[in-house]
């Protein structure tokens, strides 16, 4: 099954490829914007295996219907990001209304799919279904723009990705849950090798958000049904998984609200930009790029490998010094930026 699954995905990433870099199809070719790190132009294709997926569970039998929705509604949510990649541009405010809409109409549509149900940490006021559906329908809006945010390194939200796949697989005592997270794990191991260490192709606006989707969804969707994994977790281990997102999404949103700009303002003070640009003035941009996801993916290996050593009680401290983690060195390295004169 996954021999056959792999050797279609390959296929299909590989085509979707010659096919856009041969009709300049979809590329990149914007540098003049503040985040921007490539001076190449690539097409932003890596995304679009996703549909072989979609059509995979559609015709299997080894999985049930609930994570064909998952799939199915993550490209949906992602399809303003698609549109982004295709030179149609639609206004941010637009693609919140637009995927804020869909993430309640999949609660909606299934039995099998509900907002968080249980949030210990907050007064049990905020326990009512209203407050936990507008929460949750946040909380995903947040971690999927969030992984847009973060696009940018070559291969860093595909790692990313990969880790928090890889806890679930571990972790799951379910066989469906299990083979899912295979088939994804599959998918971008392929495009990994379009994108790291030097990049071919990028995600794009559309890849990136798939991936925040489809996590936030599964990971939703497993911490409402503990039984599929072999551990007893509570609501910070699965907010660790989101940990760097999360960090990256407060910290760009609080800067550019402080500097009166919109939310959606795009800037280079992001911790993996600055992180990127100190590397960058020692060691060249191409060596600078891959090394740049790779610290990161290693800070957050090991922030997960902690939980693993702490009472589940104590999992909310490993967020706050996670968190605390991120923001210090972020602090650091952009004072060392200022300092050798690379703000700009």
């Amino acid at each position: 099954m996954f021999l056959i699954y792999s050797l279609i995905m390959i296929l299909f990433s590989i085509s979707i490829f010659k096919f856009a870099s041969y009709y300049n199809i979809a590329l990149d070719k914007d540098f003049s914007k503040p985040q921007a790190i490539h001076k190449l132009s690539k097409p932003r294709i890596l995304g679009l295996p996703v549909f072989a997926i979609l059509v995979y569970l559609f015709i299997s039998k080894h999985l049930i219907f609930v994570y064909f929705l998952l799939v199915l509604f993550s490209i949906i949510c992602s399809f303003p990001g698609l549109l982004d990649d295709f030179g149609i541009n639609i206004r941010p405010s637009l693609r919140f209304i637009f995927q804020a809409l869909f993430i309640s109409s999949l609660f909606f549509l299934s039995d099998s799919l509900n907002p968080i149900d249980k949030l210990d940490f907050l007064p049990s006021i905020f326990d009512n279904y209203i407050f936990l559906n507008f929460f949750t329908i946040f909380a995903i809006l947040t971690i999927a723009n969030s992984f847009n945010f973060m696009d940018g390194c070559n291969g860093l939200i595909i790692l990313y990705s990969l880790l928090i796949f890889f806890v679930l697989l571990t972790l799951s005592n379910n066989y469906f849950l299990s083979i899912f997270c295979i088939l994804l794990i599959i998918y971008l191991t392929i495009i990994l090798f379009f994108n790291f260490p030097n990049a071919k192709a990028f995600l794009g606006d559309f890849g990136a958000y798939f991936l925040g989707f489809i996590l936030s969804f599964l990971v939703i969707y497993v911490s409402n049904n503990k039984d599929l994994l072999n551990f007893d977790l509570n609501e910070w281990f699965f907010a660790t998984l989101f940990l760097y997102p999360s960090f990256e999404i407060f910290t760009t949103i609080t800067r550019r609200l402080i500097s009166l700009k919109s939310p959606f303002y795009p800037d280079n003070l992001h911790f993996h930009s600055i992180l990127y640009r100190l590397l960058a003035s020692k060691f060249g941009n191409k060596e600078a790029n891959y090394s740049t996801s790779l610290i990161i993916f290693l800070i957050n290996i090991l922030i997960l490998i902690s939980l693993f050593f702490i009472p589940i009680n104590y999992y909310y401290l490993n967020y706050l010094i996670g968190f605390a983690l991120f923001f210090l060195l972020r602090s650091f390295l952009k004072n060392k930026l200022f300092k050798l004169g690379l703000q700009k």
